[in-house]
């Protein structure tokens, strides 16, 4: 099992109604579990929480958040 996190700054050149910014930050965290498959590849599974806004530096400031499951292998 595993957790992380982390963030920063996004640009965006899209026209994203309710973000009122180009720039925005975001963060996201999360845990997973990793289960080996054979001594080359792991088979992942990651909750995670992702969240997208401009802080309220400007007007709309309708954030976007998501709940995200990831499934994997490494190799």
């Amino acid at each position: 099992p595993y957790l992380f996190g982390g963030g920063g700054p996004v640009y965006s050149f899209a026209d994203v109604p309710g973000m009122g910014s180009e720039l925005n930050g975001n963060y996201q965290f999360g845990m997973g579990l990793s289960y080996r498959i054979n001594p080359a590849h792991d088979f992942l599974f990651e909750m995670r929480y992702h969240h997208i806004s401009n802080g309220g530096s400007e007007e709309p400031n309708d954030p976007l958040n998501s709940v995200k499951a990831l499934f994997g292998i490494t190799f």
